[in-house]
């Protein structure tokens, strides 16, 4: 991917869960949109800066979602593939 010179934005989104929750992803995805949002509104520009996201867990359970991909309908799974990772 070729750089281009100018200022870039970076934005971390770190969230802290201490109980075992699915939805997390999901709230971790919709962050991410409400800032893309406002990027887009303040900015007027649809080049969206990168968000590095991190759930931190620190429950007894260890944490069982992977991506946000396992909250689709398992008719869906096969579609997976077409999804960025989350």
């Amino acid at each position: 991917m070729p750089c281009h010179p100018g200022t870039a934005h970076l934005y971390f989104l770190q969230e802290h869960k201490s109980t075992q929750n699915s939805a997390s992803r999901y709230q971790i995805l919709r962050y991410m949109l409400r800032r893309w949002e406002r990027h887009v509104s303040e900015k007027r520009s649809l080049r969206l800066p990168p968000i590095i996201s991190l759930l931190l867990h620190n429950g007894k359970d260890g944490w069982k979602d992977k991506r946000i991909a396992d909250l689709l309908h398992p008719n869906t799974r096969a579609l997976c593939t077409l999804y960025t990772a989350f």
